[in-house]
């Protein structure tokens, strides 16, 4: 089940929990009590209300806000001859372009 419809979900369940003593004295729904609403189960509700709607705006946002922290890919052709020579141009670029906390991805 999607996210937005486990909200919805649980926002109608609890709507009907609020009102199920209003109505259950206006049209009888058969055998058995009302579902009741006591601060246990309106507390319960919410918490898992917050938590499905913090996962929707996560998923929704969540990649936005990574790309902002995330810098653009450096691509770089490591050029010299031997290794030596590679790594010293790697390094001399390195040290140049490169500022803060950096992943390195192989």
């Amino acid at each position: 089940m999607s996210l937005n419809k486990q909200f919805h979900t649980k926002l109608d369940e609890l709507w009907s929990r609020r009102t199920a003593a209003i109505r259950s004295v206006v049209t009888p729904q058969g055998v058995g009590h009302p579902k009741v609403f006591t601060k246990q189960v309106r507390e319960k509700y919410i918490n898992e209300l917050l938590e499905t709607a913090s996962a929707i705006l996560l998923k929704r946002n969540g990649h936005k806000e990574f790309a902002k922290t995330v810098d653009s890919r450096h691509l770089k052709h490591i050029a010299g001859h031997g290794l030596i020579a590679r790594g010293d141009d790697l390094l001399a670029w390195a040290e140049a372009k490169l500022h803060g906390p950096i992943v390195y991805v192989f």
